[in-house]
């Protein structure tokens, strides 16, 4: 296990809760204070400053956030910037409360029983503690393999016992009773679009979120040959002028259609940024691209996503060899700046057909598909057919009860179950159908559309909050900090709240850092469409994964669990591996979550042979500086660490 820390209370016997710290003493570790009254702030991440865009290096975060909490109470955390998981212990009011940033940029998990509280940053370290285990979440695992995270999914992990806090939430337990409550909403129902002057302030506003980032000690870019990662090089380079430059870490895919290596290598030359270059060959150190991604199962909080973090992972040792710690991330570029297709169903709705076509064309200049796939997802899935269930929706309302039991149990199980999911299980396809059926609802103000419901949804959709719970605890495990300007929240709130139309004002999505491109670095041309990957993932999948997939011998896990049916899976990864459907997401999807279950098995027959050691260090009474001290708690039975 990593070096981390947990924080337990068990609310029957102890006075208060305590926080240990697991692994290495001598290791970075959370922000600790504790005041003489026995109130004390767990803080674990990193703050920016209040009014400005940097952070005064004298106050610790632990003290600034304790600070906020005797000014505004439970409200604290909506005056907070940065990205953290924190808790504070109000010893007087016997409460605990924990808080997360507002786009989850730091991971926070918990376990509660009804009598044992448990949180930490480290989904691993919370699995380790006994009564919590390592039992996996069958339903969330069924939705996975079928392409589908439900709502529900946004406070549940993979384990069955424990639980995700999500963005812009904060948990409260006092007097054994726990309740959680969202304090920030960036597209709030009834909301207004931004106007001209609003809009006018994006730049200022992007600027001030990469000084934040460089305020917290950013010394890296992972740069593509994209409008997201040139932006951001194109103002850190601005403000750092004088001061030494972020270096530019890039993967280049050389040899292929995705190569981007000349605008990769013009960027960091124009802006006098030093670069470290890798190509796929070199990032890979003659690993297989399939086997390496996998390997990264026993680390993973989730079955890894993609399989470009095997590629990444190279890259980022190499970064880690020249000492680079906090890196820029482009990620979020394509959430807020790409429009998505249920703005379709807006016009089409409203009668305005030819700014539909507008938006068609602006996503076909900006897709790198043929015109027919783009007007299938764009005209049909975005825009015709959710009009059409609408309209049979509507009709539905009339239809007389009996019937409608019967269209449902004609559509479930053909809708719900794809043909190689088992179905025999008949409790686990009920909760299947009812989740699927029944979502957490997204409150609509009257009037607004598809569009409202899509961006109001968006910070808290499950597969973001997967992606990034993933991407950090991957990046940590590297040495690296991972910092994201395009999810600082403020930026967040203007660009949610920008009209679709000015986003794709240009004819192409992404309008505004088109424009900022073009204006402060017109020297280097970038491509108008986003480079596809998809054909180079089904290839190198078809070349390496049919010998992973034979020494498999299936998917013994899966069908273990009772989640799929090998006589009908078998077939169908068959067909892929030798070319007859080019269905690889499917395939991934399957190989990944085989792996990552037998990887948790293995966890948990260790855990059973005794061979995780115990590793127990309180952090008590704390000097007043929030630098922490330890002593060997009482409860060194229960802190269960597995050694390094």
């Amino acid at each position: 296990m990593r070096d981390s820390w947990i924080l337990r209370w068990d609310t029957l016997l102890d006075d208060k809760p305590t926080l240990f710290k697991l692994g290495n003493e001598a290791s970075v570790q959370p922000d600790f204070l504790e005041a003489e009254s026995g109130t004390f702030v767990v803080f674990d991440g990193y703050l920016f400053s209040e009014g400005g865009s940097g952070r005064e290096p004298s106050v610790s975060d632990a003290m600034r956030a304790a600070s906020a909490y005797s000014k505004r109470g439970e409200d604290f955390l909506d005056g907070l910037r940065g990205g953290f998981t924190l808790t504070v212990w109000d010893h007087e009011r016997r409460c605990l409360i924990t808080g997360r940033d507002a786009m989850g940029l730091s991971p926070c998990f918990y376990h509660w029983d009804g009598r044992y509280f448990l949180v930490s940053s480290s989904l691993e370290a919370i699995t380790a503690q006994p009564g919590v285990g390592r039992k996996v979440n069958r339903l969330a695992i069924a939705e996975y393999l079928q392409g589908y995270c439900s709502t529900s999914q946004r406070e549940e992990t993979f384990f069955q016992n424990v639980r995700r806090l999500p963005p812009a939430h904060r948990l409260i337990l006092r007097q054994k009773s726990l309740s959680i409550v969202r304090y920030w909403d960036p597209v709030p129902p009834g909301f207004a679009w931004a106007n001209e002057e609003e809009v006018s302030n994006f730049q200022p506003i992007l600027e001030r979120s990469v000084c934040r980032c460089l305020s917290v000690g950013a010394d890296s870019l992972a740069l593509s040959g994209g409008f997201d990662s040139v932006s951001l090089a194109i103002l850190a380079a601005e403000q750092l002028q004088g001061a030494s430059p972020l270096h530019a870490v890039s993967l280049r895919f050389d040899e292929t259609v995705c190569d981007e290596g000349e605008t990769q290598i013009a960027v960091p030359r124009t802006l006098g940024m030093p670069q470290l270059l890798r190509t796929v060959r070199e990032s890979l150190g003659g690993e297989s691209f399939v086997a390496a991604a996998l390997a990264l199962s026993k680390s993973s909080p989730s079955p890894v996503l993609t399989m470009w973090q095997s590629m990444y992972t190279g890259l980022l040792r190499s970064a880690s060899a020249l000492n680079l710690r906090r890196m820029l991330m482009g990620t979020g570029g394509d959430d807020l700046f790409n429009v998505d297709p249920s703005y379709g169903a807006d016009l089409l709705a409203t009668g305005h057909l030819r700014s539909l076509w507008r938006f068609f064309r602006a996503w076909q200049r900006t897709s790198p598909f043929p015109a027919s796939l783009v007007a299938r997802e764009v005209l049909w899935y975005g825009a015709a057919r959710p009009e059409l269930n609408r309209w049979i929706g509507t009709i539905y309302k009339h239809i007389p009860s009996n019937i409608k039991d019967q269209l449902r149990k004609h559509r479930g199980k053909r809708e719900i179950l794809k043909p190689w999911i088992s179905c025999q299980d008949s409790d686990l396809v009920s909760q299947l159908e009812h989740r699927r059926r029944s979502p957490i609802p997204v409150e609509m103000a009257p009037g607004e559309r598809s569009y409202v419901r899509r961006i109001r949804y968006l910070p808290q959709a499950p597969l973001l909050l997967l992606e990034l719970d993933q991407g950090i605890i991957w990046a940590r495990n590297l040495g690296f900090t991972l910092l994201y300007p395009y999810f600082d929240r403020d930026l967040v709130e203007l660009l949610l709240r920008i009209h679709p139309e000015y986003l794709i004002a240009g004819g192409h999505n992404k309008t505004p850092l088109r424009r900022l491109v073009a204006e402060r670095l017109p020297s280097v041309p970038l491509r108008k469409k986003k480079v596809d990957f998809t054909q180079m993932d089904h290839e190198l999948l078809v070349a390496q994964g049919r010998e992973i997939w034979n020494r498999m011998r299936g998917a013994m896990m899966l069908s273990e669990l009772g989640l799929v049916e090998a006589d009908r899976l078998n077939p169908l990864m068959d067909d892929y591996f030798s070319g007859r459907n080019k269905n690889s997401f499917r395939t991934w999807i399957v190989l990944s979550t085989e792996e990552w279950l037998r990887a948790q098995s293995l966890s948990s027959s260790c855990e059973s042979a005794g061979k995780a050691a115990y590793i127990p260090a309180s952090i008590k009474n704390a000097p007043r500086s929030g630098a922490p001290s330890t002593e060997v708690s009482r409860d060194q039975d229960y802190v269960k660490a597995g050694t390094a």
